[in-house]
């Protein structure tokens, strides 16, 4: 006679388990409470170095770029050039910043008469935006095409003078070239908005003593994604 011990025991187990016991589903994995804390603690401490990096060298921008009070000469006629593009690239126009520097300094008398002359508070970075230019970087084939490079298959672009090797030009070098001005300056002075006659300052400067801020500052282009436009009120 055949006795099957295998569904014996399997009965067996079973008739000892209660019916919520069969029918209850097993869990299909557990957590590792250990290894999750040890997973939570690299996360914050990653987050910790993140922000601590942030903190560190958002003070040290702020101690290298220090307020200070500058003299500043701004434009009050618009220049013009005949040629509208050389107008655009090299003329400055009204409210746009000739000069910028250090108060302390003299001026001279056609500075004096020529420009409206402001003491303006602001931080060294600011001060360098006041007579930046707008500028556009140009692809090698677009300065090929404009002539600011040779034509890399043309005998002028390997050889120098006299026939010899010509040696290449460094990335600055090839950075600068292709760098080219679009528009004299990118930032003005609001100079509608303040109050004095610019007719009167050949006679004297309306605001000796007083310091203006960024506040009297705005942007001639405004830019979304990488793409840059006029901003028309304040050209």
């Amino acid at each position: 006679m055949h006795i099957d011990i295998n569904n014996d025991n399997g009965q067996s187990q079973k008739e000892g388990m209660s019916e919520k016991d069969i029918n209850k589903p097993r869990p299909r994995y557990q957590i590792n409470w250990k290894k999750l804390r040890v997973l939570i603690g690299a996360v914050v401490l990653v987050l910790m170095l993140v922000a601590g990096s942030w903190w560190f060298f958002t003070k040290r921008d702020k101690g290298d770029d220090p307020v200070k009070v500058y003299d500043v000469a701004v434009v009050l006629k618009d220049q013009h050039n005949p040629d509208p593009e050389e107008d655009r690239k090299e003329s400055l126009k009204a409210g746009d910043v000739a000069l910028a520097r250090e108060t302390g300094r003299e001026w001279s008398k056609t500075e004096r008469i020529g420009y409206l002359i402001i003491k303006m508070k602001l931080k060294e970075s600011q001060m360098r935006k006041l007579t930046e230019p707008v500028t556009e970087k140009l692809s090698k084939k677009e300065a090929e095409k404009k002539g600011l490079l040779p034509d890399p298959s043309s005998a002028e672009a390997t050889k120098g003078k006299g026939g010899e090797k010509k040696n290449k030009m460094s990335k600055e070098e090839l950075n600068q070239l292709l760098t080219q001005t679009v528009q004299a300056r990118k930032y003005r002075i609001k100079i509608e908005d303040l109050d004095f006659d610019p007719a009167k300052v050949r006679q004297n400067q309306p605001f000796p003593d007083r310091e203006f801020g960024w506040e009297i500052v705005e942007s001639k282009v405004h830019c979304w994604f990488g793409i840059c436009h006029n901003n028309k009120k304040a050209n």
